[in-house]
C-alpha cells in the first residue's frame, strides 16, 4: 500500500531541440501556474502553484517556441499547499479486515522542481499550446494514520504534468492570447481517457510573460 514515491505524471517523450534553448539567448516565459485535482489509486486531492522559466528556443515574425529536456531549463519550484491521500485494500487480510490509511500535508512546503516541456506561441493567429512536466528535487512530509498500526510518517516525491493537452497532444486544444509577451489562461486538462481513469480532470489557472 505505501510507497515512496508518488507521481502524479502522465509521461511522454519529448523531441529535444539542435541546439540548448538557453544557448541561443533568445529570451524565456517566465510562468505561474496554479493547479487542483485528483487521481485514484491511491485517492489523491491536491492544489499547488508552479513556477518555471522556459527559454525560447526558437522564434520568427510568425511564432515563438520554446522547446526543452531536464536540464535545459533552469529549476523551478513548486509550492503545495494540499495533498490528501487516502487508501484501503482490496482484499481482506488473514483477519478479515481491508486495511486503509490516509494522508494529510504535514505543513504547506515549497519544492525544487526540474522542468521538461514545450511551448508554442503562434503570433499570426495569435494562439498557444503547452505542455509542462515539473519533477521535485526533494520530498514532502506528509502525516498518516493507519487503520490498524495507527500514526506514521510518509516522506513522497511529485511530479505535476500540467497544459492544454496531455504530453504530445498539446498542440489540438490552442488557445487564444491577447498579447504574446503576456500570456494569460485557464483551462481544464482532462487526462481520464489517456490515463485509463488513474488522473482525474486538473483545473488551471497560467501567466507567461516574455522576458
Amino acid at each position: 500500500m505505501l510507497e515512496r514515491r508518488r507521481n502524479i505524471a502522465i509521461g511522454a517523450a519529448l523531441a529535444c531541440a539542435a541546439t540548448p534553448a538557453a544557448a541561443q539567448n533568445l529570451g524565456a516565459y517566465e510562468g505561474v501556474i496554479e493547479v487542483s485535482g485528483v487521481q485514484s489509486g491511491p485517492a489523491v486531492r491536491y492544489k499547488a502553484r508552479i513556477k518555471v522559466i522556459m527559454p525560447v528556443s526558437s522564434r520568427d515574425r510568425d511564432s515563438i517556441s520554446a522547446e526543452f529536456l531536464a536540464g535545459e531549463a533552469p529549476e523551478g519550484k513548486i509550492e503545495i499547499s494540499q495533498w490528501d491521500e487516502s487508501d484501503t485494500d482490496k482484499h481482506p487480510d488473514s483477519e478479515g479486515q481491508r486495511n486503509s490509511y490516509r494522508c494529510s500535508l504535514a505543513a504547506p512546503v515549497t519544492l525544487p522542481v526540474s522542468v521538461t516541456g514545450v511551448l508554442n506561441v503562434d503570433t499570426s493567429a495569435m494562439e498557444h499550446s503547452w505542455s509542462v512536466t515539473v519533477l521535485s528535487l526533494s520530498n514532502m512530509k506528509l502525516d498518516c494514520v493507519h487503520s490498524r498500526s495507527g500514526p506514521f510518517k510518509k516522506d513522497i516525491g511529485v511530479a505535476i504534468t500540467t497544459g492544454t493537452g496531455v504530453p504530445g497532444d498539446q498542440g489540438r486544444n490552442p488557445i487564444r492570447i491577447a498579447s504574446p509577451s503576456g500570456i494569460s489562461a485557464q483551462y481544464v486538462l482532462d487526462p481520464t481517457e489517456y490515463t485509463q481513469g488513474q488522473f482525474g480532470p486538473i483545473s488551471q489557472k497560467w501567466q507567461f510573460s516574455l522576458k
